[in-house]
């Protein structure tokens, strides 16, 4: 991407619109780190410091080797405890049942490497640690998949029988060295656990069973690929493999050096106080296009999304702030056009009504735990929902927004609707006490209650 991108000239528009959602802020003292630069493609490496029945801690290391900054998600499970973001200052940790997905709050420079801390509360029951990890459709070094390895022979009543076999396998060209993967979901008389990938007759990743598709980087132009997909239950029982699915990646022409034309009638719809929707004219090339780069820059953000569409959503802005988006054609050689622009400025954030959906009875307690020789400060929060926004919750230390919670689908109503319990992590340096805390709620419209009145940490 040319560092001109948003600094070129064609068609500039303003466009203001009304909408609601506030962007939360970084707690300032979780461990997030930039450190030397790695080599090769988005990678993640999961680093366990301490793993027990009462107490999982370590870090997931994020490596960008790539030549732009990058945006990701990490997804995992933690079947066992409850799980808390030490790097919320600077990621989104959303936790849906047992289910989370981390996602930064800026891209991650080219060659940088992000330490992303993280802490698992437990009961003594069970060791604690993340399972079934996944960075951007890639599987993470040093996870375990997330089930047993179905060993033995079964106990009575254990599960003994096999998921079904995957159909509907698909496997597409997506863009850059990318492939869509899609198939149909199998059916376990339990339920299925997760899915192997598996690439030309070796295993490539595991996949969280809820999920049935995703974009897998790592081929090369020209290329041709074959995919199977088997699905597994929790016991370990495995399906019959798929029929397999053959995928041939477009090849770079050498000769070609002629760029796209500008993408055209660059325009701004369904803006809010946190997203903004652009859409673009197809551009023109010899060969043909193979895709879209658009980046959003301001309020000291940079996000930068790819699409082989004509069309793209940026999210997690802030109201009332004013960005500017570029968005630029490729073709398969990588040649790029010139950028077409436009500024778009967020819409304040809509007025709660007195009271609605604001969380009642919020106590706040302040308390610790030892991860090795360290003293580990947290607060304990407790809520209880009301007006049916039982959803989504921001939490506010000091008045800033730290820390995103949803309570998913995954979840029974009762679980949603009653009363809540979590735990803030502050780390070693910030005892708990004497801070103040606040807990909103998102309405079922997509606003925001009012912030509960501050409590005391004791």
């Amino acid at each position: 991407m040319p560092r001109s991108l948003l600094s070129s000239d064609p068609r500039r528009v303003a466009v203001v619109a009304v909408g609601a959602l506030c962007a939360a802020v970084a707690l300032p003292t979780a461990a997030l780190a930039l450190t030397a630069p790695a080599s090769g493609s988005l990678s993640a490496e999961l680093e366990l410091s301490t793993s027990s029945t009462w107490y999982g801690g370590g870090q997931f290391v994020v490596r960008n080797g790539t030549d732009a900054p990058r945006d990701w998600t990490l997804s995992f499970t933690v079947p066992h405890g409850t799980f808390t973001n030490d790097a919320s200052w600077a990621t989104d940790a959303e936790v849906h049942g047992d289910h989370v997905v981390v996602t930064p709050k800026s891209p991650l420079a080219p060659g940088a490497t992000a330490h992303v801390a993280f802490g698992i509360q437990g009961d003594g029951t069970a060791g604690l640690a993340p399972e079934a990890c996944d960075v951007d459709g890639a599987a993470v070094t040093g996870c375990a998949p997330g089930a047993g390895d179905g060993g033995g022979a079964p106990a009575p009543g254990e599960d003994v029988e096999k998921p079904s076999t995957v159909t509907d396998l698909t496997t597409d060209f997506s863009h850059d060295d990318r492939v869509h993967v899609m198939w149909a979901h199998a059916v376990d008389d339990v339920g299925v656990d997760r899915y192997e990938l598996e690439r030309d007759g070796e295993h490539l990743m595991y996949v969280e069973g809820s999920r049935r598709m995703l974009d897998v980087p790592g081929h090369e132009p020209g290329a041709t690929y074959e995919y199977r997909v088997r699905a597994l239950d929790a016991a370990g029982n495995e399906g019959d493999w798929s029929a397999a699915s053959s995928v041939t990646l477009p090849g770079a022409p050498v000769d070609d050096t002629s760029a796209p034309t500008v993408p055209g009638g660059l325009r701004v719809a369904d803006v809010t106080a946190s997203t903004a929707s652009v859409s673009w004219d197809a551009s023109r090339d010899d060969v043909g296009v193979a895709g879209y780069t658009a980046v959003l820059e301001g309020d000291g953000t940079r996000v930068e999304r790819r699409t082989d569409g004509t069309s793209t959503t940026f999210t997690g802005l802030r109201p009332g702030r004013g960005y500017t988006v570029g968005v630029v054609a490729r073709d398969a050689a990588g040649n790029e056009s010139d950028a077409a622009v436009v500024d778009v400025t967020t819409a304040d954030e809509a007025p709660a009504l007195p009271g609605a959906g604001t969380p009642a009875d919020v106590a706040a307690v302040a308390g610790s735990y030892q991860d090795g020789t360290l003293t580990m400060h947290r607060v304990a929060l407790s809520w209880t929902p009301r007006d049916g926004a039982f959803r989504r919750y921001e939490i506010l230390l000091d008045g800033e927004g730290v820390q995103t919670l949803l309570v998913g689908d995954q979840e029974s109503a009762a679980v949603q609707q009653g009363r809540q319990t979590r735990h803030l992590a502050l780390g070693p340096g910030t005892p708990a006490a004497g801070h103040t805390v606040q807990v909103r709620a998102q309405l079922p419209d997509g606003s925001w209650s009012e912030p509960t009145a501050p409590v005391t940490v004791r």
